[in-house]
């Protein structure tokens, strides 16, 4: 196979020197490769910022005679989200453990 050879002329000196055009072709390649990839990084770091970004609601409860976290629960969960989960995140957020029992007057955040 025949070499190609291509001439490139140096900027500051203009000397002229041989330049093999596979090599040459191979740094185009690899810089394109890498403008792909850039671009691919950056469209999923916007698509996670988004759905991490999503808005998050809060609501402080004050807690009544007769509450339970579970009653409460009820009260904001999604319809189509599981109870229990949101059960452990009330708990979670407000610090609360397992065994303990919550108290009229009490003040809970719970997050929807």
């Amino acid at each position: 196979m025949k070499k190609q050879v291509v001439y490139q002329y140096d900027r500051i000196t203009c000397r002229r020197k041989v330049v093999d055009k596979s090599k040459k072709m191979l740094r185009v390649r690899s810089k394109k490769l890498i403008f792909v990839a850039f671009l691919l990084a950056s469209a999923i770091g916007i698509y996670v910022g988004q759905i991490n970004g999503a808005e998050v609601k809060a609501a402080s409860y004050t807690v009544h005679e007769g509450d339970t976290l579970w009653s409460i629960s009820t009260q904001f969960v999604d319809k189509n989200a599981d109870i229990r989960k949101f059960y452990y995140q009330i708990m979670e957020d407000n610090d609360i453990d397992r065994d303990a029992v919550i108290q009229p007057g009490q003040q809970l955040i719970i997050h929807f």
